[in-house]
């Protein structure tokens, strides 16, 4: 019955406390980047490498045949934004040395960006489980405040064992695999 799972003050404990605690922990510019890193890390389909060094090689044959010039329409039509730079800046005639420090240094930033998401996420999964247990805590609290009323102890046991189980989750199903 999965309706048993279904408990909006764990889930309020467990979400409420490991968001909080990533606020605390990270700027907010930072934190609302992780949605786009969620997306990208769930939706992005990595191309193969067959398929790009074709397309390289295609480029350099044919700016070899008709010059650096004659890629300006494939500069402004390439999907991958990284691509379409480097061959604006080769169009542009842009200083070879100067353009792979140029692209150098966007793949840097993309590194350090990535970092970045990836401690986001490892902290996610850190805090989750933590507030899994401080749930667990505040739902043995509430089951023992009411031992007088046996009706009650299930309703606090219930809040112990589903707010572990969503901490866990949190962090073994979305966070660190993330």
């Amino acid at each position: 019955n999965l309706s048993a799972f279904l408990n909006l003050t764990a889930a309020a404990i467990v979400l409420g406390g490991t968001f909080g605690s990533l606020l605390v922990h990270f700027p907010m510019s930072r934190l609302v980047g992780l949605f786009s890193i969620l997306r990208k890390t769930l939706v992005y389909a990595q191309p193969e490498p067959d398929a790009v060094i074709a397309k390289m090689v295609k480029y350099a044959e044919r700016a070899s045949r008709e010059g650096m010039l004659a890629l300006e329409d494939d500069s402004e039509n390439a999907t991958d934004a990284f691509l379409r730079k480097g061959l604006r800046l080769a169009v542009d005639g842009t200083d070879p040395q100067l353009l792979e420090k140029i692209l150098q240094t966007d793949v840097h930033q993309v590194e350090l960006r990535h970092f970045e998401g990836a401690r986001i996420l490892a902290a996610g999964g850190t805090f989750a489980p933590a507030f899994g247990m401080i749930g667990t805590l505040i739902g043995l609290v509430s089951m023992l405040s009411t031992l007088s009323d046996p009706a009650q102890i299930g309703v606090g046991m219930a809040t112990a064992l589903v707010t572990t189980f969503y901490g866990a989750v949190l962090a073994n199903a979305l966070f660190l695999p993330l």
